[in-house]
């Protein structure tokens, strides 16, 4: 998939595709971001925002993570069981 650059920036909350190391080559990978990474801004897809729901993000924060590269991951996975789609008109009115 190739590197789709947009306005949204890498803060907490925010869904990024993963890639390898040709900027076009996004796949079924994604990250969450706990945390601000400005560095990803304009280098990765940043595709969406979680709305509600912080406490989960909190939650993940308290796993145990192994290190990878420059990547951080939990030891084991973690599932997300529920998800909602919400387009951007909609989504300015939460």
């Amino acid at each position: 998939v190739p590197l789709e650059r947009s306005k949204l920036r890498h803060t907490r909350g925010v869904l990024s595709m993963g890639r390898g190391s040709d900027p076009h080559s996004g796949g079924s990978s994604f990250s969450l971001l706990l945390g601000d990474a400005p560095h990803l801004d304009g280098e990765y897809t940043a595709f969406g925002v979680v709305l509600e729901g912080d406490e989960a993000l909190s939650q993940m924060e308290q796993v145990e993570t192994r290190k990878e590269g420059i990547f951080v991951m939990p030891k084991d996975r973690i599932e997300i069981s529920q998800t909602k789609v919400v387009h951007a008109a909609e989504a300015v009115a939460i």
